[in-house]
């Protein structure tokens, strides 16, 4: 969802999930990290997971790969748009 750097200039990607993280949004920041490794030539890529809250085996698979997860809750304001928002596949 975010590609940047970091403060020390590393390439950063952050998944951003709007609720509970799971394996598949860990496999899916797997992904990203790896398509942005092959596509820039480098091997330092940081991967961050951001989410209100994550799965415990979600977690682990997170440490696992090196990855970092960030607990971030969305502004109160955004809560009355969550049920209705549209979703992109449904264009």
């Amino acid at each position: 969802d975010v590609f940047g750097t970091d403060k020390y200039g590393v390439v950063t990607v952050v998944e951003c999930k709007r609720y509970c993280a799971d394996l598949a949004a860990v496999t899916q920041l797997r992904r990203y990290v790896e398509k942005v490794m092959v596509s820039k030539g480098i091997t330092k890529v940081r991967g961050i997971l951001a989410a209100p809250k994550i799965t415990e085996n979600a977690e682990r698979m997170l440490n696992d790969w090196g990855f970092s997860f960030i607990s971030v809750k969305p502004p109160k304001y955004l809560e009355e748009y969550t049920k209705r928002q549209a979703r992109l596949d449904g264009f």
